[in-house]
């Protein structure tokens, strides 16, 4: 697989997360594995991703990590650059060896260069973050255009009234999973986003609604999705493009 390809890739999922900055890219025998953290984005802190490349990608024979994600898709939505005319190579500073650099080439002959962290620096500035346990998720969901609808509208109707963080609470009941928000002064509004789940969520755990929303987004772009709820906390939220397979771990607000 091209870099070029691959960094695309990142721009339609992990773009879609404007808080997920510094990402660290590890080649490894049979692809490329990935990880990223994002800014204290809600009450507890951050979330996290984790995926790899279905395949290797030409030209990354070392670690680096991109510190500032955000500038990667500055470059690509630049006039003149398309998924068919760009290439990216990654190279080496000759005098500084905690950086290397991207460069961003089109047919038209515009460069563009990004500064990036070497194989040492990325493991001392992207840190990353593991689950401390096994966790156990007792619900699962693919997200339809049904529940991205109704949840788009009550996230809608939240902050029309006034609410500056909306906060989601997953709810089993009979089969059922619904989707719990506040909206005052419409207090208490529940809907349903999948009618037939197989398990039960016995803890009430409230998540950002907006970071839930905005994943759920990604369902009708992509392969495959699923959404995961745990009593212990950590919602998990899987999708699978046809260049590579992420993981993001979003903790509950409580």
């Amino acid at each position: 697989m091209k870099l070029h390809t691959l960094l695309y890739d990142f721009v339609d999922i992990i773009g879609a997360f404007p808080t997920m900055e510094a990402i660290k890219l590890v080649p490894t025998a049979n692809g490329l594995h990935f990880y990223g953290k994002s800014c204290v984005s809600s009450k507890v802190g951050m979330f996290v991703l984790e995926g790899q490349a279905v395949e290797p990608v030409d030209g990354v024979k070392s670690r680096f990590g991109i510190p500032h994600f955000g500038q990667v898709a500055k470059i690509f939505k630049a006039p003149g650059f398309t998924r068919m005319n760009a290439s990216v190579e990654l190279d080496k500073f000759t005098s500084v060896s905690e950086f290397e650099q991207l460069v961003f080439s089109s047919q038209d002959g515009s460069t563009y260069k990004l500064s990036v962290y070497g194989s040492d620096l990325s493991d001392q500035r992207i840190k990353l973050v593991k689950v401390k346990a096994q966790v156990s998720y007792q619900v699962s969901t693919t997200p339809t255009k049904d529940a991205l609808s109704v949840t788009k509208y009550w996230l809608k109707v939240s902050r029309e009234n006034g609410a500056s963080a909306v906060e989601l609470t997953p709810i089993t009941r009979g089969g059922e999973l619904l989707f719990k928000t506040t909206a005052a002064p419409i207090f208490d509004v529940e809907y349903v986003v999948d009618r037939s789940v197989g398990g039960v969520l016995t803890q009430l755990m409230r998540y950002d609604c907006r970071l839930l929303f905005s994943l759920m987004s990604l369902a009708p772009e992509t392969k495959q999705s699923t959404l995961m709820f745990s009593d212990s906390g950590l919602c998990r939220f899987d999708v699978e493009t046809s260049c590579a397979k992420y993981t993001f771990l979003i903790p509950a607000n409580q």
